[in-house]
């Protein structure tokens, strides 16, 4: 009896499924800081992925700082072979890019890289954050996975220029060189 429970014992442990993280997926840099009316991307990048086969996720953003412009799919899938690729839509008016998706048609990847690379345009000075949402992922047998998510932030510089405080003080003492010249010369004047 013995025996046998100490059979069972190693083969369960010989043919139990591998203990894995969650995937992650990250918005990549974490923060950026363009000028108003510059262009730059941003990339959701995936960490972790075991037997991955399929994608969706929603990126949100502040529409008054930022608008989308453009949806690039990353070569992280496409290392396994064709895909199919869709997305819902960019709303600029919302702030939401709806439903980035990707299908590996056969086989599965694993390991880190890109998904997707976003364009975006700088529209005005703030601070916003871009977030991941509605994460779903598939392994290849069809399990959903659970997903970590890592969101970003972009901090679009205000343009006004405040003058550092040794131009400040230059123009204080100009000033004040001024006043006294003009002093001395109504002075001066005022002898005669």
């Amino acid at each position: 009896m013995k025996a046998t429970r100490h059979i069972l014992f190693l083969l369960l442990i010989a043919f139990a499924a591998p203990a894995t993280g969650a995937p992650i997926l990250t918005v990549e840099p974490a923060s950026s800081t363009p000028a108003p009316g510059a262009s730059f991307s941003l990339q959701i990048a995936i960490s972790g992925a075991v037997d991955l086969i399929s994608y969706q996720f929603d990126i949100g953003y502040n529409p008054l700082i930022l608008n989308a412009t453009s949806i690039t799919f990353g070569p992280f899938l496409q290392t396994g072979g064709s895909t199919v690729t869709a997305l819902g839509g960019i709303n600029n008016s919302a702030g939401l890019i709806d439903s980035i998706s990707e299908v590996l048609i056969s086989g599965s990847v694993t390991g880190n890289g890109t998904l997707a690379t976003i364009a975006f345009s700088a529209v005005s000075a703030g601070t916003t954050g871009i977030a991941i949402s509605n994460p779903i992922l598939f392994d290849e047998s069809l399990a959903g996975l659970t997903v970590t998510v890592s969101n970003g932030s972009v901090t679009v510089a205000d343009t006004t220029a405040v003058p550092e405080p040794s131009t400040m003080l230059c123009a204080a003492v100009l000033a004040g060189l001024i006043v006294v010249s003009r002093v001395r010369r109504r002075r001066a004047g005022g002898m005669n």
